[in-house]
């Protein structure tokens, strides 16, 4: 036993410059605010990252590391596996190179239907607000943002959505498409390319292109 704290699902990792205490910043109270948490008694400080959030390192060959290895002592746990219960299939979003997003800007469970056969054309898959998930209209394995998956895509078309910062969080895409009816939406203010335009009419007219050629 470690007897020492860890902070889960963390959004950003930084040192405090007087204390030396690694300061972990995470969601809290459903997203709607960030959390900054530290460890200053028991050591190791620990923290886990979410998928995607922070950039990829590029390896450095001659960088040194020290492996310290350490057996396990014969302690006994005191958890016990009572029953094991299969979840929800679910696909993981963070696997696609393209996703087509919906938010409650989409005009309801057609268009949605109509996004997903879309991102089905693309070799992408379908994600969703957090607004669009509660709503019931979409599963939770599909929502992107702080309290859903943090996504890194090449190609991230936001459909109908507002562009909250809860939700931008979550996007780090190569390439950022919006459409919406609202042109003060925050959405375009983050967007590579904008259209303002009802969400189900460009979604017709693009597989209309598609599958007409």
């Amino acid at each position: 036993m470690l007897h020492t704290g860890l902070t889960a699902d963390c959004t950003e990792l930084s040192i405090d410059p007087e204390t030396g205490l690694l300061l972990q910043t995470r969601p809290a109270f459903g997203g709607n605010l960030l959390a900054t948490i530290t460890c200053p008694d028991a050591r190791p400080q620990m923290a886990t990252v979410r998928p995607k959030v922070f950039p990829r390192p590029i390896p450095d060959p001659a960088r040194p590391a020290v492996v310290v290895r350490e057996a396990p002592g014969a302690e006994a746990s005191p958890v016990r596996i009572l029953e094991r219960i299969a979840g929800e299939k679910s696909l993981n979003i963070g696997d696609f190179d393209v996703l087509v997003s919906v938010g409650m800007g989409i005009g309801g469970a057609k268009n949605i239907a109509l996004a997903e056969k879309l991102a089905e054309r693309l070799n992408g898959a379908l994600s969703a607000s957090r607004p669009v998930v509660d709503a019931g209209l979409a599963p939770y394995f599909r929502q992107v943002g702080q309290t859903g998956k943090a996504v890194s895509p090449k190609l991230y078309l936001a459909l109908g959505i507002s562009g909250a910062i809860q939700h931008m969080a979550g996007v780090g895409a190569e390439t950022l498409v919006a459409v919406n009816t609202d042109p003060d939406a925050p959405i375009f203010q983050h967007a590579d390319y904008g259209m303002r335009m009802d969400c189900g009419r460009f979604l017709e007219e693009v597989l209309e292109k598609i599958d007409g050629g």
